[in-house]
């Protein structure tokens, strides 16, 4: 009778740090502050009172912080015809944002694990066109769009903006739910099935 042997633990090297990477990491480094120091700017420069911003120094921190520039842009900002802050459209932005991206998922999960599935003449074909529509540019439908939903007087809710968006996820949806449920074993689907 053999026994079985014990598998021999696994032993990381430590990777030595070498000119090349720490002139990497160096360059990583620099490249991530240049891109976040608009952003430094940009809160830091809220937090100033006027005064303070005239006198130009913009990459100091404020000596008195304030948050009224927030307040004022949430509740008085002048945002198109109207002067009530950003609060509506922010709002309306969510009541676009979770409707679009639930409805996005559950049929893109639907379609996705239908088109696993498909063991038909033609199946490569439909799903080769759906990724040649996944990354077509948004910009050549959205005039359009605006003209059909002129036209039927849809233009005007919040309802045509969520379906606009849901169909315009809708393709990518499909196509990552469906690489997805191809990567799993036709084992597990079939436990799925006895299991209930």
């Amino acid at each position: 009778m053999t026994a079985l042997a014990e598998p021999l633990p696994t032993v990381r090297r430590r990777t030595r740090m070498t000119p090349a990477r720490w002139g990497l990491y160096a360059f990583i480094l620099i490249t991530a502050l240049y891109f976040l120091l608009p952003l430094y700017v940009m809160v830091v420069t809220s937090l100033k009172p006027m005064a303070e911003i005239r006198q130009g120094n913009l990459l100091a921190l404020p000596m008195s912080p304030s948050i009224d520039a927030w307040i004022k842009a949430w509740t008085s900002a002048c945002t198109g015809l109207t002067c009530g802050g950003i609060r509506v459209g922010f709002f309306n932005s969510l009541r676009i944002l979770v409707p679009s991206v639930v409805i996005s998922i559950l049929v893109g999960s639907l379609t996705g694990y239908a088109l696993s599935l498909w063991r038909i003449r033609g199946a490569g074909i439909l799903f080769g066109a759906m990724m040649v529509v996944a990354f077509i540019p948004y910009q050549l439908f959205i005039y359009p769009l605006v003209r059909v939903f002129a036209v039927t007087g849809l233009g005007q809710s919040l309802l045509t903006i969520v379906i606009i968006h849901t169909i315009f996820g809708l393709p990518t949806m499909t196509l990552l739910f469906r690489n997805y449920f191809a990567s799993l074993p036709s084992e597990l689907f079939k436990a799925a099935r006895v299991d209930g």
